[in-house]
Parts: C-alpha cells; structure tokens; sequence
C-alpha cells in the first residue's frame, strides 16, 4: 500500500527558513543492473558496505565506488534482508524462503536453513541476537538456538504476521505483531504490553489480553523503537503514535502521524526523539519535542523507499529506493527544526499563548464526558459501592397480631334463661426482626457483569463522544489560528470564518453543557498583530 506523507507544518505561518536547507543526493553508483532490496554498512569497518540485490549480495570496500558479488541466490530472488551480529563478523541474508549465514564478514556465505515457498511463510523480519535467532513470517514468529540448523515455532504467534523484532537496552525482545506488541519473559515465555484489538480507552491501563473471538481487520504494520535507557518504547499502529512505560505498561503519551510507517522507523537521535520513518515515496522526521512531522522533500527523487539506514556517526540518513541509495547528511537541521533555531520558534510559542483564556482540550473532555454521563469515574464509583454492597445485611420486619373475643355465659335460675356476656377483646401483638447477610458476594456478585456491560457501552459512546470533540475543538482552532496570522482578508471569508468559529462554539456548548463558553471570557481578539508577524 503507497501513501504520500501529508505534511502540516507552522513553519509556514512562521516566515521563511533563511538557513540553508540539506539535499538528497545519491550516495554511489548504483550496482548495474542491479534491483537493491536492502543496505548495511559493516559496523566494524564502515567503509565496508554491504547491499541485498535481485540475486544475491554485492559488496564495497571502498563506500561504493567498487562493488563485487559475493552471494549467489538462485532463480535471482532478491535479499530482502541483511544483518550484522553486533560486535562480530558474523552476517545473515535473507531471501524469501533461505536463510544464508557468513561468518568472515560477508566474504563466503552458505546457506543453513530453507523454508517452505507459500507466500504465508514469507519472512517478514528478522533479528540475530546473541543468543538465538528471531524470524517473523507472514504466519508466525520461530526461534532458532542453533544458528539456523532448527526452529521453534512460538505458539503465541501462531497465525499472526510479524512486522519487525528489536531488542531494547535491557536485552528484552520485542516483536511487534498483527494483534499488538510483545516481549519476551522469563522461562521463555511472552507477554503483551499493548494490544490492538482493546484500545478503546488509552487513558486506561494497556490490557496484557484481549478478546481472541474479534477478528484483526486493521493489517497495518505496527512498529516501535525505544527511548534513552530501557524506560520507553514507543509505537506506531497505522496513524497512532504513543509511548508505553515498559514497567507499568501504561500509555504516557499519544498523537498522530500525518501517515504510517511503510519502514522500520530509524532513530536520528535518542536523547531527543527523532525517528525517520518511510511512508510510500517520501521520507520524514518526527520530533518528539516540538510534535512536528517534516518530510525531506529537498533532492528527493519521488523513489519508492524499500529500506532506510541512520549512520550516527556521520550524521547521515540513507535511504534505499526503486531508483537507487540517496544519502542525507544532518537530518535533523532540516525544515521545522531550522525554524526552531531562529526566532519563528517563539513567534510559534506566542501565537499559541493567545489561546491562554480558554479551557484546554482535556478540560472540555473531562466536562463531555461528566455531561453526558460517561465519565470513567462513573464506573469506577459502581465498582466501589458493589464491593461494599456485601458487607450491609438484608434487614426484614415481621408483625403478628391476634384478636380473641371474651364471651362469658350467665346461667339463671330453672326457669330463667341463660344469658351471654361479651367482655372487651383480647389483643395479642409480637414483632420480628430478620438479619441475614449474602457473604458469598464477597467473592462474586451477579451485578457485576451488568456492570462490565454497561462499562464496554459506555466505552464505545465515550470514544464517538470525544472524537466529535476533538474534531470541533480543533477545527475551530485551525480557523481563529488562520484568522490571526493572516490579517486582514475579503468581507465574504471575513464573515465566513466567523460563523464558523460561532458554529464550532455552539458544538462545544452543546457537547459541555455549555461549559466552553461559560469558562471563554469574552473573545479572542489578538491586540498586539505585529508580535508574530
């Protein structure tokens, strides 16, 4: 699947870029006829240059000005896939259905393991770890402890496509998958940090489980890289960009990318967060400080991107495409992050500080979500007052009232009747009081799942509640943002955006109970234009 990366940038409200911008450009000649499929430069010597092509592996002593074939694959499948074993002179290549093993450098190769050739065991991904070998195909995930002679299939992946396999800075594996992210566990086992099919509610803790009867109908790549230490890793699902704390598997930061990742995502810079990423035929970086996604359109060849290289070292950015290997030098001075460096950065910062007087976007969801009753908290209150519920007793009052008649017979003389003596009734009252207590609800109360299934409805009406927001919330944004920047327009579009920001506040009201503009004083007119032109 092709996309073209969408770029929204506030560089452009923020003046032009004066420092002079980095080009692509192609960094060798490219191997004649040749079709390149993957790239890695051989980390003990970095003039060593290693290249996947239509038919096996070609490699450069000299950084790609003479290039030598070195690996043979038959039928001229092409190596999709090459890899150094860190710190050694071991290499692997990878074709769609062989595993090929070098141990002097990728001089001699040979292979050691052939897979079967449907296209639902085609390798996907792979990683040589110090101790096994990870493989995910377009079915599952197999490990191999003995350099490729056997492998284990891992029942936890059966039928799942494995989109990439990494390993973070304390020698956990992770492997993202169809049905979310895992990493390996002791006694070799695996557990689930973030699971696709359950993420209606991320303010919520990452469940470690899901449902198995839903259906996995997104088949995006998911893909993830990790943060300074082993503290966070972060992922990209589709459009979803978030950061998950390792140790509590709770999500800590979320936003959007304009477009998926096609690529590996490859990190420019740990401490900072830039990461480029692939999507279609362009390439971009993502700065975690300033949230900003700018693709490097400078000497771009509009080539489909088949793999991507970072080179810390130098500071240079490599990209493999359709129409040969362009290098970057210095990614991270281009585009937004120039603007940064210049005085556009606090106009931005100024711009965005006019909207101070009104409540924030989490203000107004948390005032939705109180409106129309589905506040998390709701739920959380239920739960509490269930758990207490076992502990009141079953309280019953009884009351017994008996009435008896007091009739007592005179009998006269021989010749006198007898005569009947009614005296006042006697009243009997007694009262009973019953306590009895359900103590097996201490345990499980049949209420709960009532309440489970008001919780998931509940879910559901809260997510179509705050994307509704969000979408007014910013929308209406974008308009008073436009509106300031721009100055003086045309009376129609001067009254056009007017109503609009109108209709947008109404919508909020509306959605609030007319918190936004309860918590809005007065409007937004910007006194001081000059500050941010």
């Amino acid at each position: 699947m092709r996309r073209q990366i969408s770029i929204f940038l506030a560089v452009g409200w923020l003046g032009t870029v004066t420092v002079a911008e980095a080009q692509w450009e192609p960094a060798f000649r490219t191997v004649a006829d040749s079709k390149i499929h993957s790239y890695q430069k051989d980390s003990m010597n970095p003039n060593r240059i290693l290249l996947g092509v239509d038919g096996g592996v070609m490699v450069s002593k000299d950084s790609g000005a003479a290039w030598k074939r070195v690996l043979t694959v038959p039928a001229n499948q092409p190596v999709t896939i090459l890899q150094q074993e860190a710190g050694t002179a071991k290499w692997w290549a990878l074709a769609p259905h062989m595993l090929y093993r070098s141990a002097d450098g990728g001089q001699k190769w040979e292979p050691c393991s052939s897979f079967p050739g449907d296209a639902s065991s085609a390798i996907r991904s792979f990683m040589a770890s110090d101790h096994a070998l990870f493989m995910g195909r377009r079915d599952g995930l197999a490990v191999s402890v003995d350099d490729g002679l056997s492998w284990n299939n891992v029942q936890d992946f059966a039928g799942q496509e494995i989109f990439q396999i990494s390993q973070s800075q304390d020698q956990r594996v992770w492997v993202a998958a169809d049905r979310g992210v895992y990493r390996s566990a002791p006694n070799n086992t695996w557990e689930r940090v973030y699971s696709r099919l359950s993420r209606a509610d991320e303010s919520q803790e990452v469940p470690d489980g899901t449902d198995e009867s839903e259906s996995v109908t997104v088949r995006e790549p998911i893909y993830l890289w990790f943060g300074p230490g082993a503290g966070t890793v972060t992922v990209v699902d589709g459009g979803k960009k978030f950061s998950i704390d390792s140790k509590t598997r709770k999500i800590i930061s979320s936003g959007l990318l304009s477009a998926p990742a096609q690529n590996e995502p490859q990190s420019l810079d740990g401490d900072a967060g830039r990461v480029a990423i692939a999507a279609g035929r362009g390439i971009g970086v993502w700065d975690e400080s300033s949230q900003s996604f700018e693709e490097l359109t400078g000497g771009w060849p509009g080539a489909l991107v088949r793999a991507m290289d970072y080179d810390s070292a130098e500071d240079q950015l490599t990209a493999v495409t359709d129409r040969g290997v362009y290098k970057y030098e210095h990614p991270e001075l281009s585009g937004f992050l120039e603007a940064r460096m210049q005085s556009g950065h606090e106009r931005a910062k100024l711009l965005i500080g006019q909207f101070g007087n009104e409540p924030n976007i989490l203000e107004l969801q948390d005032a939705a979500m109180r409106y129309a009753e589905v506040h998390p908290d709701k739920i959380i209150e239920w739960r509490k007052q269930l758990a207490k519920k076992a502990w009141f007793p079953t309280v019953s009052l009884g009351q017994d009232i008996g009435e008896d008649a007091n009739i007592d017979l005179d009998r006269g003389g021989t010749a006198d009747p007898d005569h009947f003596i009614q005296g006042p009734s006697e009243v009997d009252r007694s009262w009973s009081v019953d306590v009895s207590w359900a103590l097996g609800d201490l345990i499980w109360n049949d209420d709960q799942t009532t309440i489970d299934n008001r919780s998931k409805l509940m879910v559901q009406l809260r997510d179509d509640l705050l994307n509704q927001l969000n979408h007014m919330y910013y929308s209406r944004r974008r308009i008073q943002i436009a509106m300031l920047v721009e100055g003086s327009v045309g009376l129609d579009k001067e009254i056009d955006r007017r109503l609009q920001i109108e209709e947008y506040t109404a919508g909020l009201d509306a959605l609030t109970g007319g918190y936004f503009s309860h918590h809005t004083p007065g409007s937004l007119e910007l006194t001081d234009r000059s500050a941010i032109s």
